[in-house]
């Protein structure tokens, strides 16, 4: 059965029950008798379950909707920026060549390797540049990459940096959220 504290002009609170709504009782601390309302006004008084547990402080105020939707957009940009940084930082680090070497020491590298030729192959390259006179020469791929990660950098270190900051907005607002609770 469920009771009700009903508080009387000293201060103290005496457990009521529904059954003696519209009686009168005697305070435990005064002696006083204390009118008992009606069942629908013991409703609107404090439970005496509730007052023998301690009650939680009622928060100022819930999150609001900006910091309800804010962790999942900034979740969702840190996520795909994140994510093609990374890919371009793991296209760079898995690349298989070292792109640290410069035009000189390629074209002397390729150098030494047509002094390495041997006469066989010589007199085939000569026939073949005979017959088809100087090829158009196009930069080799390996300076295509080199140009081309170097001109991806900035692009790179720009995504990865937007993911961070997206990062830190999510937790910032997840963190913000949890001390307005």
């Amino acid at each position: 059965m469920s009771q009700f504290l009903l508080p009387c002009s000293c201060g103290a609170k005496t457990p009521v029950s529904r059954s003696q709504a519209g009686m009168s009782v005697h305070c435990n601390q005064c002696g006083k008798t204390v009118d008992v309302p009606t069942i629908r006004q013991l409703n609107q008084l404090e439970s005496a379950e509730s007052a023998g547990r301690p009650t939680l402080a009622p928060s100022s105020r819930s999150p609001g909707l900006l910091l309800r939707i804010l962790p999942g957009i900034f979740l969702l940009l840190s996520l795909g920026f994140l994510g093609y940084g990374g890919l371009m930082v793991y296209e760079r680090w898995t690349f298989p060549s070292d792109l640290k070497m410069t035009e000189e020491e390629y074209l002397k590298i390729t150098r030494d390797n047509l002094r390495d030729l041997s006469p066989a192959s010589t007199w085939d390259t000569w026939n073949n540049l005979a017959d088809n006179g100087l090829m158009n020469l196009e930069t080799p791929n390996y300076f295509r990459y080199q140009r081309a990660f170097q001109e991806s950098a900035p692009k790179m270190y720009l995504n990865l940096g937007i993911g961070t900051a997206s990062f830190l907005g999510f937790l910032t607002c997840i963190l913000l959220s949890r001390r307005r609770r």
